[in-house]
């Protein structure tokens, strides 16, 4: 595996869409865009989701 690789984060939702029978929840995802803390200077309060799904 390579470091970019080990760097993706998914949702709950998209970790569980990987699994047989469930393709319909990367719908449910709304971790879709970065949230910053409010006044944290660029800390994130939640990450971005980082499944290819998102970028189509």
């Amino acid at each position: 595996m390579t470091a970019a690789a080990a760097e993706i984060v998914l949702s709950p939702e998209c970790e569980l869409a990987r699994k047989p029978g469930y393709d319909e929840v990367h719908d449910l995802c709304r971790q879709t865009a970065d949230i910053p803390l409010p006044h944290g200077r660029g800390i994130l309060l939640q990450h971005r989701c980082g499944c290819a799904c998102h970028f189509s």
